[in-house]
């Protein structure tokens, strides 16, 4: 009796330590899946942050592309939009349409120039389906803006003015006999009296004076705008430095001597201004700026306004379109 009673407290002690062996089995199992989980999650994480940092390096290639044929198409548009200021003037007279060199001038009001911004990287960004870091969601955010809201609006104002060139064209080659003669360079009395004294002619100039899409404060300014602030916020995410391309058309904020970030309350209740300094760069609701002196500052967006800093308050003064050229007047007189 004493030897099986000895046996069986055997038995008990081997089946205890088999049960914590096989615990502790388990454990170092849950504890190899887990780590391998870890890893794999941080793998998957890393090769993410990878494509979204390849994906944005492809974006800022689209941009400072589209950056250069930008600048190429409004300095064409500056001077298309001098020559209208001249027609619309009516400085010109018979004589100046039978110079042929001079007569190409008449057709600027009646041309727009081509251009299609690339959306290659962004097409990428659409597809992407890894996490954006907290880090990059600003960058994120004015891509979307820039792409989304400004290059939407540029396309649509954009097909409105290829549609109605190609309506005056189809209006000239409907209605007047003399308009083939005249594109092979051919001068009679009927395209100039058309040029130089009908009204329908004069009311084209004036419209193309208003609505040129490549002047100053045209749209594609606006467009150039956003593509500015995100060209900014992509190097900041990349860690790029020393981009010439920006400083070519803005300058950076003076930092250091006027603290410009913060919440502007306008006196009107209108909506509140966020004012922001990235990379010494000025930016007001998501989009850079071009600072004029200490305390202007000006945007080349669509619906133009410029805001003088009231030290006092922190509330600007909002000029409107109407009042832009004498307050920019103001400024140089200062």
């Amino acid at each position: 009796m004493l030897n099986f009673l000895r046996k069986l407290r055997r038995n008990e002690m081997k089946s205890g330590r088999y049960l914590k062996y096989a615990i502790g089995e388990i454990f170092l199992v849950m504890i190899g899946i887990l780590l391998a989980l870890g890893i794999n999650n941080w793998n998957e994480s890393r090769k993410s942050d990878d494509e979204l940092i390849a994906i944005l390096s492809e974006i800022r290639k689209d941009i400072k592309g589209d950056l250069a044929i930008i600048d190429r198409i409004l300095n064409n548009g500056k001077a298309a939009d001098s020559v209208a200021r001249v027609l619309y003037s009516g400085a010109y007279d018979s004589r100046t349409l039978s110079l042929k060199e001079q007569r190409n001038m008449f057709f600027k009001v009646l041309q727009y120039v081509p251009f299609d911004y690339n959306t290659a990287g962004f097409d990428k960004l659409n597809d992407f389906t890894g996490s954006i870091p907290a880090s990059f969601e600003n960058t994120i955010a004015a891509i979307n803006v820039q792409y989304n809201n400004l290059g939407a609006i540029y396309r649509s104002i954009y097909k409105s003015t290829a549609d109605y060139v190609s309506s005056r064209h189809n209006y000239l080659a409907l209605n007047m006999p003399w308009y083939r003669d005249f594109r092979d360079g051919n001068l009679t009395p009927e395209a100039i009296k058309f040029f130089t004294e009908g009204h329908v002619y004069e009311n084209w100039v004036a419209q193309f004076v208003r609505d040129n899409l490549y002047q100053k404060y045209g749209i594609l300014h606006s467009y150039m705008a956003g593509s500015l602030s995100s060209l900014i916020l992509i190097n900041q995410s990349l860690d790029i430095t020393g981009d010439q391309q920006i400083n070519a058309h803005i300058a950076p904020s003076n930092s250091t001597s006027v603290d410009y970030a913060g919440i502007y309350e306008p006196k009107n209740g209108a909506t509140p201004i966020i004012v922001n300094l990235i990379d010494d760069y000025l930016f007001i609701e998501n989009l850079v700026y071009e600072q004029v002196n200490d305390s202007t500052f000006q945007s080349y967006t669509y619906g133009l306004k410029i805001y003088f800093r009231n030290n006092n308050e922190k509330s600007p003064t909002t000029l409107t379109y109407n009042d832009l050229f004498g307050a920019l007047e103001a400024i140089k007189k200062e």
